[in-house]
């Protein structure tokens, strides 16, 4: 509004003007007139000198109205164009305004380009009422160079053409004056110029070196503002741009604790898109449940007091992903102070994989430490000089060195000294390169002096230049090999000594039975050279109708490598003598890995004899024991006929010495009496015998039938009956729990009921009786049965086991010798054995072992 108030005056200042000088000029034309006329007229003499003193006086006075009006229209353009405002067409309205307020024909605006500032771009062109398109150039050789080098403004007068640095410019602008100032930013550096070109002088213009500055200050403000626009508009995309590719989620928070910015790494670990994300809190999204309650205590004890333990510094917790799966992530938590409160930038990283590697390389390090420290062979390292760097316990074995020894020695203090120089020339072609890596066998001395033979292994270690670290050997101790080398070659020697001088027959046949090598004895014994037997069939040496089967025999060897194939059959000798054979026969490999028939044979033609001698006898025995067998069958069907018959009259005699008690025994006298008592024991007693005879006669006939027996439930079962037979003995049992063995339940049975009560007959003088059933454990398990009684003298032990024998000092014992041969035989039919150890007065103890099965 002011602009066009200014304007509507101007106009109205220059009509009243033209109007005065219209008037001016018909008054001195009518003056003019009338001087005319009145020419020699004294009088108009005067009226002359007071026009020409008022002509002069009108044309000075419009000359400084006019000089007035054209500064003051100068003015109005440097201020709107020092006025104009941003934007894009900031530039190009400068330089038109600049050209037009120096009335000249061309102004440009340019800015410097490259790291040297030697070219020129264009930000603005105007030239002849119209602007130009942009420009780049350099400015080396061109009036711009002394600007853009001194700094100041400059003047440069002559023919510019040479100069023009576009064809944007009008090819007929003659251009004959220059004038630049440069654009310093606020530091002192010169950043471009302004510029305007004439094709008259612009030297002297009025007030054009004042006014280029004015406009060069205003350019250079727009300009530095530009470029740090520019500069922060690229810093503020280069930051969005690391945050949009940055592998780590990048989270903004405000000091309320919502979410304010979610980068597109934050989406990938956490599974929440970023319009999901923004506006809710981390307590809401990302974090566990256990630590949302902290997280909000932690957040407003930081607001509060500006500390807190988490803050700049990285830690690793536990975070949530969407689906409820918890991620380990490691956090950095940076707050900035922001407009009165804070801002909080997280750095998080998903250490998932992470942690898996460390736990992959932990794993993979303990490996290598078992691996290293419990190696069946020795591993140990040395430096390039041979000092041991480490070893492992297999390598101290091997030597007899603990580790703090080895490592304070080096290869030579172990080295056998003849096999240094051959052990230091190997690590010398290591070192140079000459050897990837080598292997020998070699001789240590151990810590005592011994000898250890060893296969050695050494391969180099060197960085990532090439520079050797350390030489890694591994070794294995072979004194034992070399024991078993020197043992075959003994054994070689050896067996060719046995294979030459055996007596034994020894055969070795290819796979088509021709005799490769055959021993001197069985070239001898068969009355041939050995000459005359290699190289020949060994079918020729059996008899004609053995041939077939001894073919037959040979090619199942063959067949089945490894099995020994024994068979016996006729040979014939060169004179035509028959002998009888028997053959072991295996197969063995020969170098070249061929499999040949080795045939061990001896002479049995005795033997056979013998054989048949001892079959025919067998014949004959086996017909004596049939026969003894029926004579114990008559026996024993004799013992029970003898048996009834005895049984009979006793009784006779048992029923008639009752009726005796019963019906006289008050009239009988007490000798009577004591006869009659004595006839009636006597009687039972013998028919006890008869039982016992019976029994003892049955166990050795009957067949054990083994199965699987619980002792211990067998032997408490003893003890009760015991106990119940004589309550009114104190006895203690002893018997050991889970006691099993495999045998025939009813004749064990037996031989506990007889042990048992063996032992109890033998402690009914002790007031307090101790019996014991256990197990000795070994190589096979051992029973016994063990008593506090009266023991015996192991010089009678030889008698305990024999039928109807009784030790001494068991007359007062009841008995028939019978219990203990009962136990010995059932024991011997188990497979088993059965023996006592006893002292007089101190008890006895009786074991017994059974077979397995």
């Amino acid at each position: 509004m002011a602009q066009r108030k200014s304007k509507e005056k101007g106009t109205w200042s220059k009509a009243l003007i033209a109007a005065g000088v219209y008037l001016l000029v018909m008054i001195l034309t009518e003056l003019l007139a009338h001087w005319i006329l009145a020419w020699e007229q004294a009088e108009y003499i005067e009226w002359f000198l007071f026009l020409g003193t008022a002509i002069l006086l009108a044309v000075l006075i419009q000359r400084r109205i006019a000089g007035t009006q054209h500064r003051k229209r100068r003015q109005r353009e440097v201020s709107e164009g020092l006025s104009t405002g941003g934007g894009a067409d900031f530039f190009p309205r400068l330089a038109e305004s600049l050209a037009r307020v120096l009335e000249a024909e061309c102004a440009f605006i340019c800015e410097l380009k490259g790291d040297a500032g030697e070219r020129i771009h264009s930000l603005a062109v105007f030239c002849r009422g119209r602007r130009f398109g942009d420009f780049e150039a350099s400015s080396i050789g061109t009036p711009l160079e002394p600007v853009l080098r001194g700094g100041h403004t400059t003047v440069f007068s002559g023919d510019l053409r040479q100069f023009l640095i576009d064809a944007r410019f009008p090819s007929d602008l003659a251009a004959e004056s220059f004038l630049a100032t440069p654009l310093v930013d606020a530091h002192g550096q010169v950043i471009g110029l302004l510029a305007a070109l004439d094709d008259r002088s612009l030297a002297g213009r009025e007030r054009a070196e004042e006014i280029l500055p004015l406009f060069a200050a205003r350019a250079a403000g727009e300009l530095e503002r530009l470029r740090a626009e520019t500069a922060l508009r690229q810093s503020r995309d280069r930051l969005q741009a690391i945050i949009t590719n940055a592998f780590d989620a990048v989270v903004e928070m405000d000091d309320r604790g919502v979410i304010t910015s979610w980068n597109p790494r934050a989406e990938e670990i956490f599974g929440w898109s970023q319009r999901e994300a923004v506006g809710q809190k981390p307590s809401e999204t990302i974090l566990p449940r256990s630590c949302r309650d902290a997280h909000e205590e932690g957040l407003g004890h930081f607001l509060a007091t500006g500390e807190g333990p988490i803050p700049n510094r990285p830690i690793e917790l536990m975070a949530q992903h969407r689906d409820g799966r918890e991620i380990p992530i490691e956090l950095t938590l940076t707050p900035t102070p922001w407009e009165g409160g804070f801002t909080f930038c997280a750095f998080i990283r998903d250490i998932s994989e992470r942690l898996h590697s460390e736990e992959a390389l932990r794993e993979s390090e303990e490996r290598f430490r078992a691996t290293f420290n419990q190696a069946a062979v020795g591993i140990g390292h040395v430096d390039p000089t041979g000092r041991w760097l480490r070893v492992n316990q297999k390598y101290c074995d091997i030597v007899g060195y603990t580790m703090e020894e080895m490592t304070s020695m080096d290869v030579r203090d172990i080295t056998h000294p003849d096999d240094l120089e051959a052990t230091m020339t190997a690590l010398g072609r290591l070192l140079e390169g000459t050897l990837a890596d080598c292997t020998m066998e070699k001789r240590y001395i151990r810590k005592d002096g011994s000898t250890a033979w060893v296969n050695l292994t050494v391969s180099k270690v060197s960085d990532a230049d090439g520079r050797p670290r350390f030489f890694v050997g591994v070794v294995e101790e072979i004194s034992a090999r070399k024991e078993v080398e020197q043992a075959l070659r003994f054994s070689q020697a050896r067996y060719q000594a046995l294979y030459r001088d055996n007596p034994t027959m020894i055969t070795t046949l290819d796979a088509e039975w021709t005799m490769l090598s055959v021993n001197p004895a069985c070239a001898g014994q068969l009355g041939y050279t050995i000459d005359e037997l290699e190289g020949e069939s060994v079918l020729k040496l059996f008899h004609g109708d053995d041939r077939p089967a001894v073919a037959r025999q040979l090619q199942n060897c063959l067949e089945h490598p490894g099995r020994v194939f024994r068979w016996q059959f006729r040979k014939i000798r060169k004179d035509g003598g028959l002998l009888w054979v028997d053959e072991l026969a295996q197969t063995v490999q020969d170098p070249r890995g061929d499999l040949n028939v080795m045939v061990v044979c001896q002479d049995i033609t005795e033997r056979r004899r013998a054989q048949e001698e001892i079959e025919r006898l067998n014949a004959d025995l086996k017909q004596r024991a049939a026969e003894l067998e029926d004579a114990n069958r008559e026996l024993e069907a004799f013992n029970f006929a003898v048996a009834h018959d005895l049984r009979k009259p006793l009784t006779t005699i048992i029923g008639y010495c009752q009726i005796l008690r019963d019906l006289c025994a008050e009239r009988l006298d007490e000798a009577c009496n004591t006869y009659l008592r004595e006839t009636y024991e006597g009687t039972w007693r013998m028919n006890r015998l008869i039982d016992t005879l019976l029994d003892f006669s049955r166990v050795t006939r009957l067949e054990p039938h083994p199965k699987e027996i619980d002792l211990s439930a067998l032997a408490q079962r003893v003890a009760v009956e015991l106990k119940g037979a004589e309550s009114q003995r104190r006895v203690r049992f002893q018997i050991g729990e889970g006691i099993r063995a495999i045998g025939d339940e009813s004749l064990m049975q037996l031989v506990l009921e007889n042990l048992f009560g063996n032992a109890w007959k033998y402690t009914g003088g002790q007031k307090e009786a101790f019996i014991e059933f256990g197990e000795l454990t070994g190589e096979a398990p051992v029973y016994f049965v063990r008593d506090n009684g009266s023991g015996f003298s192991m010089a009678d032990a030889d008698r305990l086991f024999i039928p109807f024998q009784r030790l001494p000092g068991s007359d007062g014992i009841e008995g028939h010798g019978v219990g203990l041969a009962t136990v010995e035989r059932i024991i011997r039919r188990h497979g088993g054995r059965i023996w006592a150890e006893a002292e007089p007065g101190r008890g006895a103890t009786f074991y017994f072992t059974l077979a397995a099965g």
